[in-house]
């Protein structure tokens, strides 16, 4: 039976120029060995018995701009190698194939800049994929849909396709991990989304670079453990992971991420079991958590260059926020709408910030001419849980205030009333001062205006008269012009007379029986306790303007301090 070298030399001498080999179907060679030459191979639907494998091992296929190699379909008991200084120009093709061990393509140089350089879509691999240790492809490399019993191995691998996907693994299901790691570079996308891996996602030390789109697409994909993008880890372009679901942690500290244009992590929707650690990261771009899941911690300490990030956590929920002042973005780049968490997580070595006037900082960071309430009292209540009353006070007090630029005129001059007098209901006991000093204002004014009045009512010096219809005064026998109050009118009293005529609803029997007389001309000094104050004289005419002051600020504060203990107005 002619060898396998005198069959490519026949079948080439005929077909010399349509460069394509075709070998016995079903082959009978143990092992299959196509090396040292230059012409494509052409292996459709091959089946290759148990005790054989694949062996391409430095093996030079060329057929540039078109197909180098095709085992389309094919079913290896055993592995395949391309491996160990295999060189493809041209596409590579394994679509569909089932190999019962790995697919190991180690030190091999795969090139078609235009194309594929290897198509490996919908295959069966039995254990793992190797793509590492000087792994070269210039094109796409596309495992979409793969199956892979082992781990899906790329470290130091490098893919280069910079209009393009440098690696498409769409829909691949990994037993064990898949390893983008130590030295591995990608020029182009690389395409993870849709992915179910079994163990890790680990990029440490990777550098993936597309900087006019994704750098690493892992949209809604599935991660038993952890990811990691950290120690190295680089990214020029956005990482996205879009409704991501993982087991584990996304770990990214010290990882770079640069995209300053649009984001940098996308990770909207994103389920994560245990943390999100952006711990001394580099991010110059947005970080995008819009209604992420977070079930233990986020935390951010020591970011680095923080002033060039943006940060989006409208409607995320998490555990616990662990993070310091210096690594919050700048004021306009911090987005918590909606966000909730339900405590600060920190310990002996971690100290986060908790006091209101720096948290205060923090929710002021928010994007302008926005307000978000919802992020003050999320705050408040996290502060509340945590034993902090007067701190979630504060920040419930300065949400009033910080809405009041956001208001109409009426709603700002209301606002501010609340405020000055009852700080919003928080701190009722301000109305009750406030009304304190004036019905000691009234206790002046009023004692001021009957102090000439206990001889004769009718001089011009006492500001007050009787009210009532009943008989207030006795006549002099020879004159009526000196009026005397009668003994059993009800007496005057300048203190019962304020309250009375400041608080609602409650009734002294003073404002019944007296009041200013607009008619008397003369005035009176303005006396406290005896004592005259700055010299000021009050008519007849200021008293009553006074007394209608007094009454009407009496039924305002009165229903506001009221309103505040009840807690009315709070909020």
């Amino acid at each position: 039976m002619p060898n396998i070298n005198q069959i490519f030399n026949r079948f080439f001498q005929r077909w010399k120029f349509h460069f394509y080999a075709i070998l016995p179907h079903p082959t009978e060679a143990k092992i299959l060995m196509l090396s040292d030459e230059e012409n494509s191979c052409f292996l459709p639907n091959i089946c290759i018995n148990e005790d054989i494998h694949l062996n391409c091992s430095n093996g030079n296929f060329s057929n540039p701009e078109r197909s180098a190699l095709v085992a389309q379909g094919i079913q290896a008991k055993d592995g395949v190698f391309l491996d160990d200084g295999f060189h493809a120009e041209g596409r590579v093709n394994l679509f569909g194939a089932t190999i019962g061990s790995q697919l190991n393509c180690m030190k091999g140089h795969f090139s078609n800049p235009k194309g594929n350089a290897l198509v490996a879509q919908s295959i069966q691999v039995k254990d793992g994929v190797f793509l590492a240790d000087g792994f070269q492809a210039e094109g796409e490399v596309n495992l979409s849909g793969a199956t892979i019993g082992g781990q899906l191995n790329c470290m130091k691998g490098h893919f280069s396709n910079p209009k393009g996907n440098a690696l498409v693994a769409q829909s691949i299901q990994v037993k064990d991990g898949v390893f983008l790691t130590d030295g591995f570079q990608a020029e182009g996308e690389v395409n993870l989304s849709g992915a179910t891996i079994g163990g890790q996602l680990n990029c440490m030390k990777g550098h993936f670079s597309n900087p006019k789109g994704n750098a690493l697409n892992a949209q809604n994909i599935e991660v038993k453990t952890n990811i990691s993008l950290t120690n190295g880890f680089k990214a020029e372009g956005t990482v996205d992971l879009t409704a991501a679901n993982i087991k584990g942690n996304l770990d990214c500290r010290n990882g770079n991420f640069s995209n300053e244009k649009g984001n940098v992590l996308s990770a909207e929707g994103i389920n994560v079991d245990g943390d999100i650690l952006l711990d001394k990261g580099t991010f110059q771009g947005k970080i995008y958590l819009v209604s992420a899941r977070v079930d233990d911690t986020l935390s951010m300490l020591q970011i680095q260059e923080s002033k060039q990030m943006k940060l989006d956590l409208q409607f995320a929920r998490i555990g616990r926020l662990r993070d310091d002042e210096q690594s919050w973005p700048q004021e306009n780049n911090l987005n918590l709408d909606g966000f909730i968490y339900q405590k600060f997580g920190g310990d002996d070595n971690i100290q986060v910030p908790k006091d209101s006037e720096t948290r205060l900082k923090w929710l002021r960071l928010k994007p302008e001419n926005e307000f978000f309430p919802q992020t003050y009292e999320q705050l408040a209540e996290v502060l509340k849980k945590e034993g902090d009353t007067d701190a979630a006070r504060k920040i419930l007090i300065h949400k009033e205030r910080d809405i009041r630029p956001k208001l109409n005129c009426l709603s700002q001059f209301w606002n501010f009333i609340l405020d000055i007098t009852i700080v919003y209901g928080y701190k009722p006991t301000r109305a009750l001062l406030l009304s304190s000093l004036f019905i000691l204002a009234g206790v002046c004014f009023f004692n001021s205006g009957y102090e000439n009045c206990a001889e004769l009512i009718s001089n011009d010096k006492c500001l007050f008269s009787p009210s009532s219809r009943i008989r207030p005064y006795i006549e002099d026998e020879e004159t009526n012009d000196n009026k005397k109050i009668d003994i059993d009118y009800p007496e005057f009293n300048s203190l019962w007379y304020s309250l009375d005529t400041f608080i609602p609803i409650v009734d002294l029997h003073q404002q019944t029986y007296w009041l200013p007389n607009p008619k008397k001309i003369g005035k009176v000094p303005l006396i406290l306790f005896k004592v005259k104050i700055f010299n000021i004289s009050i008519s007849s005419n200021c008293l009553r303007w006074y007394l209608w002051f007094h009454i009407i600020f009496g039924w305002i504060l009165t229903s506001l301090w009221v309103a505040g203990f009840s807690g009315l107005v709070r909020g």
